[in-house]
């Protein structure tokens, strides 16, 4: 038996090592920031078993073509942050340490000679002065989370202008920002790397985050960590009315152990803003976020944005101008190791305020964001998000504004960024970047809806410019546009029967359906079939290209 004397002696010296910091606290507190580090921070270099390299990928409705090209060797690019945007038809991306590069189909990948003037070279001096930041897991972690966030790009009258935003070390205050910044491109068409060097000082700097977050950071009153730069946020989208949204994350500035900055409207923190491209004026958009990394808008002009919860919680949102999505004063999430977010007043709730579209429990580390357009056919006007910790994308279907299914497609890899790029193809950026590229299989979405209507090369030339003069104000695919009306599944529908908003009277006046002599009549002469009609008269004439269009509004089912 273990006297009392030894249990005395033995809680005395444990009081006496807290408060003197004697042998062992240094091990105990090593163990226990490793602990922490492994539950709290997750690794974002971790890749769960990837599934093989190239082959298909089953889903519910379509079958894909996969093409894994792993880019760790050309360019030694980075992972855990970063993206790719396309722009002139190039995708182009910067890896978390600002290394920029360009992607061709099939996994070609090539580095680009632009620098972006992140100074990291200043804010790694800095960090080696520290005492222990290159002996504990301060230093990776500080490293693995100061890093560039998200890019993207638009053409405006010929040139490529391409926003990044990232981390940026303000030396002289020894603090941090999350920086906005535009470089543009004259005739990007022909850019080449190898012709062109750009230099850090063609950036112009559109937007600082405030106040400056200082590299130590108070937790309590018993110890200090470095600045948190998780929770970064960095999700941007272009408007196209001149203006830049661009999310920013808490920082962990939420409430528990700090100033919950994202309910302060001075600070830029828990915050999605607006940039004027012009003016470089900057104003709130929505408040009381956490952590924005995918920020897009859908056809409708609706602007979306994915925000990841703490322990659960993680959101898809639709934004409200000048809305106030709760955080950090409510979340369905809860704190780590507990089983309640300690700022919610009802648990498991989300009352008063704005609330999500869509939340997911458990988190899976929602990422990136996408509206699907045009092709496949079957996923037209979904949406298509990313997952770090699920290592999936997951399409969502919405039918009045409500998600009605949401299907997970396991990629094997954390997912960081998406496009879907001119022709159809998704592609895919992880953390380990590595690029994924899904291409729709030939057999489902890919066939030549034109193929073998017409042998006469002469007349089947002549017939697809009559289509693409229709595609002016037609879609041929499944997407009920209320602006566009679509062609699919017209044989034997009831005439201005869509939600398309440009239904002349006269249509809306007739009665039946578009039977295949309907068809013909109204292309043959859309005023005499109805009177008043705002189709452009047609006046299709020749009977076998008649005999075509029907035929091939037939297959558009």
């Amino acid at each position: 038996m273990i006297s009392l004397a030894v249990i005395a002696a033995a809680l005395i010296y444990g009081l006496l090592v807290g408060k003197y910091e004697i042998f062992p606290y240094k091990n105990i507190k090593n163990i226990y920031k490793e602990i922490r580090v492994r539950n709290i921070i997750p690794d974002l270099r971790k890749t769960l078993d990837p599934p093989a390299f190239n082959g298909m990928i089953e889903t519910n409705l379509l079958r894909f073509k996969k093409l894994l090209s792993n880019s760790a060797n050309p360019g030694n690019l980075a992972g855990s942050g970063g993206g790719i945007c396309e722009v002139f038809g190039r995708v182009i991306g910067v890896d978390s340490q600002g290394q920029f590069f360009e992607y061709k189909k099939g996994g070609d990948i090539s580095a680009l000679d632009i620098s972006l003037p992140n100074n990291y070279a200043s804010f790694e001096s800095y960090l080696s002065q520290v005492p222990d930041a290159e002996n504990d897991w301060r230093g990776e972690h500080i490293r693995k989370y100061f890093r560039v966030l998200g890019i993207r790009a638009k053409d405006f009258d010929g040139s490529a202008h391409i926003f990044v935003t990232y981390s940026f070390w303000h030396e002289e205050q020894k603090s941090k920002s999350i920086r906005v910044a535009r470089l543009v491109l004259k005739d990007f068409q022909d850019y080449s790397a190898a012709v062109e060097s750009v230099s850090s000082d063609r950036w112009e700097v559109l937007y600082d985050s405030s106040p400056l977050i200082p590299f130590s950071l108070k937790i309590g009153a018993s110890w200090e960590v470095p600045f948190n730069t998780n929770h970064s946020g960095g999700g941007m989208a272009l408007d196209g009315e001149n203006h830049l949204i661009v999310g920013i994350g808490d920082h962990n500035y939420d409430g528990i152990y700090n100033v919950p900055a994202p309910q302060d409207d001075v600070s830029s923190y828990g915050k999605i803003v607006r940039i004027n491209l012009t003016t470089l004026e900057s104003s709130q958009l929505v408040k009381g976020v956490r952590n924005p990394q995918g920020i897009f808008f859908d056809r409708y002009k609706n602007l979306w944005f994915t925000d990841q919860g703490p322990k659960g919680g993680d959101e898809l949102n639709l934004v409200e101008t000048n809305a106030n999505y709760g955080w950090p004063l409510v979340t369905y999430g809860t704190q780590y190791f507990e089983h309640q977010w300690p700022l919610n007043k009802k648990q498991g709730r989300h009352e008063g305020f704005v609330g999500p579209i869509f939340a997911w429990v458990p988190s899976i580390a929602i990422s990136g964001g996408i509206e699907i357009k045009d092709s496949p056919i079957q996923w037209d006007g979904d949406l298509l998000v990313t997952s770090l910790v699920a290592a999936q994308l997951l399409r969502l279907r919405l039918v009045d504004g409500k998600v009605k299914l949401v299907e997970p497609i396991d990629l094997g890899y954390r997912v960081r960024d998406l496009l879907q790029m001119s022709d159809g193809t998704f592609l895919i950026w992880t953390d380990t970047t590595a690029f994924i590229e899904l291409t729709p299989s030939d057999n489902e979405i890919k066939k030549d809806l034109f193929a073998g209507l017409v042998s006469d090369q002469d007349k089947q030339l002549k017939f697809r410019e009559l289509m693409s003069a229709c595609r002016q104000c037609h879609s041929f695919i499944g997407n009920f546009d209320k602006n566009k009306l679509s062609l699919w599944h017209v044989v034997g529908r009831e005439i201005a029967s869509t939600g398309y908003r440009g239904y002349s009277d006269a249509l809306k006046a007739h009665r039946g359906s578009w039977t295949k002599d309907n068809l013909r009549a109204f292309l043959r002469d859309s005023s005499q079939f109805a009177p008043g009609t705002s189709m452009p008269s047609s006046r299709i004439n020749d009977e076998e290209m008649l005999d075509l269009v029907v035929a091939f509004l037939e297959r558009l089912q």
